[in-house]
């Protein structure tokens, strides 16, 4: 499982020691459902969109967490969550956690449309930020390994390594 995130109310990083803190302008904070509805609306037209918005609390006050399927999905859009951080007036920061079923139901399809059977389901690695599937896991057409890589990493952020 992937770490917890911090709990509405809970201290979470500092945020000199997280790099994915994006700071508003120095303007006064939306109200929370126009902000959430501004984050919404500028990530309107973008392929990667956060599942999960929440309000998280830190030594420096309350900040919009944003979840996306991976960390590395998050940071491919960091114009849009500055622009929002400014428009808003609220702190937003790219959420560490990981959406595991989303992950697993993506590279069963994938394996899937490659030919390919995992005989078990793979496993997400979170202290290396990678899935894998170990090569007596799987069947069927294994020269597609390459393609399948390449479509989880272009689809989910994380990187599929066969051991």
């Amino acid at each position: 499982p992937s770490p917890a995130a911090p709990s509405a109310g809970t201290s979470g990083p500092a945020p000199e020691e997280d790099l994915w803190f994006f700071p508003p302008a120095d303007s006064e904070p939306a109200e929370q459902n126009r902000a959430l509805a501004l984050i919404d609306a500028a990530f309107s037209s973008s392929p990667v969109r956060p599942y999960k918005k929440g309000m998280k609390t830190d030594g420096r006050g309350k900040y919009i967490d944003l979840a996306f399927l991976s960390p590395a999905l998050g940071r491919t859009c960091r114009e849009i969550i500055l622009s929002s951080a400014e428009k808003t007036g609220w702190r937003l920061h790219i959420s560490d956690s990981v959406n595991q079923n989303e992950l697993f139901q993506i590279i069963s399809s994938l394996a899937r449309q490659s030919g390919i059977a995992l005989l078990k389901t793979p496993s997400y690695m979170p202290g290396r930020g990678v899935m894998r599937i170990r090569r007596s896991q799987i069947s069927g057409a294994e020269e597609n390994l390459a393609s399948l890589q390449k479509a989880f990493l272009e689809a989910t952020g994380i990187p599929l390594v066969l051991e």
